[in-house]
Formats: C-alpha cells, sequence, structure tokens
C-alpha cells in the first residue's frame, strides 16, 4: 500500500483565430490543475536472471479540480471564431491502472 499526494497543472495558451486563419495578438489561457491523494496498491516482480522489474499497480483516489477551459467554435455559415471559456470546480473520485517497467540495483 503506497499514499501518495500528487499537484499537476496542465496550462496552454490559445492563440485568437480570424476568419481567414491568421492569429491575432490575443490569446486565452486554457488551466487544468488536479490535486489527488492516491491509495496504490500493486505487485512487483524482479526478474532471478537481471535487474528489470515490472511493477502492476491500481489504486483509487480523490481529485480536486480547478479549471478554466477555452472553448473555440467555428462558425461554417459566417466563417467566424468564437471563444467561451468555462470555470469549473469540483471534487471527484479517481481510478487509477498502470504498469512500471525499470531495472532495480
Amino acid at each position: 500500500m503506497e499514499p501518495i499526494w500528487s499537484h499537476l497543472v496542465y496550462t496552454k495558451d490559445i492563440r485568437e483565430l480570424l476568419a481567414d486563419g491568421s492569429f491575432t495578438d490575443k490569446s486565452y489561457r486554457d488551466e487544468r490543475t488536479f490535486d489527488d491523494l492516491r491509495v496504490l496498491f500493486g505487485y512487483q516482480n524482479l526478474s532471478y536472471s537481471s535487474n528489470w522489474l515490472l511493477d502492476f499497480y491500481g489504486g483509487i483516489g480523490f481529485r480536486n479540480r480547478n479549471m478554466v477551459i477555452v472553448n473555440e467554435r467555428l462558425d461554417l455559415t459566417t466563417d467566424q471564431y468564437s471563444y467561451t471559456i468555462e470555470e469549473i470546480s469540483d471534487q471527484v473520485p479517481a481510478f487509477f491502472l498502470g504498469v512500471r517497467i525499470g531495472v532495480g540495483f
């Protein structure tokens, strides 16, 4: 059993488009921040003939999400792009499955 806390931030700038496809100087920031509290369980297998190891794990967690989402839409009748900004803050359960491959010493 391994308790873990993690803080993840994903950020990107989305530049505004004109009808001809060129960019303007105006940009919007899309940012998603996740704070996780995880509890992972796993099984680790170390090879007898080499130092390679496989670690299989799974777990549950609690995720606090703070997101500023930029939605870009193209109206095909007018060839105009529109941008909407949506802010979401909530708490959700999270599930994790994974495999780690590495070298043991």
